[in-house]
């Protein structure tokens, strides 16, 4: 290829490349509704970008070395010869990177297929799915290596699927620290059968059955300051003082149980971490079951209800059973040393003076879109929060005063203090595909704190609120909500948009020449957004219009009004593409 170029398939049919592809360093972008089927082998040096909601599968050796992005849609490596790597496994995509909503599948149902990506293939999660595949039961056990686990943004999910109970699959990371290379804010759920609970032992005997181990050659640094410390064996895990990994939990999808923190857990009789003995990362499972009788190096699990006579301060808490509560007598504070907390059910509330996260970023996880945890108190102590699925509540009546960023990562993150205190006091709060920041009162946001929209939505709900500049790295929404919301932001022109970003505005129901009902500010004037920003915001269906997707207009007040042409729908643009499926045999050159 002399030039960059983009494959399409918008139509129903799977669009089939059977030759060979020789990159010779441009970027590739494979992209539309339909499948494209990647069956000849793919070389050479160049960037390949997967954009779209298709799947682009991939069943022949691809050892393009260079970076694969997964921005979206879904890449399935599959088939008896399906690889990122090349058939004497020398090279392969020096990175792959997963985006919010995208998915990489590792898929060995039809063989074995070890080596399915290079070993010195860094993965990059974003928000991601990182799926791996057992083989069916005709087949051997799996173990694929590969090079950095990162984790760089977002809440991000690891699968590994047993296709027989009498299986086991390895992944394993032979670089860097887990720990060190994660970014702030960034989280990960890991799914798989009795996870951690048998090493992977090929070399030793026969295979553990039906086991999901994810193992790494630098093992990753645990929380220890509380007193807690790390599990040298599964016999360890009898006590309820292991160190965790806060920003992690995990699921054993064999039962019904409820997500755990994840440990890990390097074998005590080797001295090489990551190798066939080691169970890696693993589910907590003994807890203190009594907050009351917590000590600071304790994982707590409460399933009923419980009123804190003291101040109480544990290595992590988890809380089960639906209707859970938390509660006071007098004024108390609430320690969690890691920053580690995981809700698992609906109806749970934590109502106390203080919730401290002892200066760790505070991550908050839901297990499920059902979950919702209402914290009335002072979350304080904490360099920055995250919000991990599931609907998490603040309430209460004085403002929170933890600093650094907000990471609404997944789930909704719901502001409910009284009005005019700030549930988010200081900061930017930063909503990630997947989020929702949504207004339950007026004025929920301090004035200085910047916002970031990447790909998440921001619902004001028919409520009121002023904030700092806002940046836009990924398509995303403002919705106003039923009622009337006047959102007001800063002077933006100086924040830099991803120029390929979109930002819809729904539910507005003003006027065009201002002052209705819903009114949305940039600045105090014609001057708050450039005219590159101006064109990248749409205003969908405002009310007296048609049904549409309309342009906008800056008044000179700075608020946003609809321009009343529609927006015309853009042509897709493409350089090769196809409509109806098809096959192309030709060898594509550098």
């Amino acid at each position: 290829m002399a030039n960059d170029i983009t494959v399409s398939n918008t139509g129903a049919g799977t669009f089939t490349i059977s030759g060979s592809v020789v990159n010779a360093g441009n970027d590739m972008t494979y992209t539309g509704t339909g499948t494209i089927l990647l069956s000849g082998a793919h070389s050479g040096v160049g960037d390949v970008i997967k954009t779209g909601s298709n799947t682009m599968d991939v069943t022949s050796t691809y050892a393009n070395t260079g970076a694969l992005e997964i921005r979206e849609g879904t890449v399935h490596v599959r088939g008896v010869n399906g690889r990122f790597n090349s058939s004497d496994n020398s090279i392969g995509p020096v990175s792959a990177s997963v985006y919010c909503g995208a998915t990489l599948i590792l898929d060995s149902t039809d063989d074995e297929g070890n080596n399915r990506i290079n070993n010195d293939t860094n993965i990059r999660l974003y928000g991601g799915n990182f799926q791996a595949i057992g083989a069916d039961p005709s087949q051997a056990d799996v173990s694929e290596t590969f090079g950095d686990f990162t984790l760089a943004q977002d809440y991000s999910r690891v699968t590994i699927t047993l296709n027989a109970t009498t299986e086991a699959y390895r992944l394993r990371s032979d670089s860097g620290n887990m720990t060190s290379l994660r970014s702030e804010g960034s989280t990960l759920l890991v799914e798989g059968a009795n996870l951690g609970e048998n090493s992977f032992d090929r070399t030793v005997g026969t295979p553990n059955d039906n086991t999901a181990v994810f193992v790494m050659a630098t093992a990753p640094t645990l929380f220890t300051a509380s007193g807690a410390t790390a599990a040298s064996s599964r016999a360890d895990l009898n006590r309820n003082t292991v160190a965790i990994l806060p920003y992690a939990i995990g699921d054993d999808t064999t039962d019904s149980a409820v997500a755990a923190f994840l440990t890990y857990i390097n074998d005590d009789t080797t001295s090489a971490p990551g190798d066939q003995n080691d169970l890696g990362l693993t589910l907590l499972t003994t807890y203190e079951t009594d907050i009351r009788n917590a000590s600071a190096d304790e994982n707590v699990s409460q399933n009923n209800d419980r009123s804190l006579n003291n101040n109480e301060t544990m290595n992590s808490l988890r809380l089960t059973g639906s209707g859970t509560d938390i509660t006071q007598s007098g004024s108390r504070t609430l320690t969690i040393n890691s920053g580690g907390l995981l809700a698992t059910a609906a109806n749970q509330t934590i109502t106390v003076t203080n919730l401290s996260f002892n200066n760790q970023e505070g991550h908050i996880f839901g297990w499920g879109s059902g979950t919702t945890l209402d914290i009335n108190a002072v979350i304080q102590n904490s360099p920055g929060v995250s919000i991990n699925d599931g609907t998490i509540s603040f309430s209460g009546s004085s403002a929170n005063t933890y600093t650094g960023e907000t990471y609404v990562n997944q789930g909704t993150l719901r502001l409910n203090k009284t009005a005019g205190v700030d549930a988010i006091a200081s900061g930017d709060v930063i909503v990630h595909c997947g989020g929702t920041l949504l207004l339950a009162n007026n004025n929920q946001i301090n004035d200085s704190v910047n916002m970031t929209l990447d790909g998440g939505t921001f619902d004001t709900d028919g409520f009121d609120d002023e904030l700092g500049t806002l940046t836009l790295t990924a398509t995303s929404t403002i919705d106003l909500g039923a009622g009337d919301s006047i959102l007001r932001f800063a002077n933006s022109s100086g924040e830099l948009w991803n120029p390929d970003a979109q930002l819809f505005i729904t539910n507005w129901s003003g006027q065009t020449g201002g002052g209705g009902t819903d009114q949305i500010y940039f600045g105090t004037d014609t001057t708050g957004l450039t005219a590159q920003q101006l064109s990248q915001i749409f205003f969908i269906d405002p009310l007296g219009f048609a049904p549409g997707i309309y342009n906008i207009t800056q008044l000179s007040t700075g608020e946003l009004a609809p321009f009343p042409n529609p927006k015309p729908t853009p042509p897709f643009p493409c350089f090769f593409s196809s409509s109806s499926g098809g096959n192309d045999d030709a060898s594509s050159p550098a």
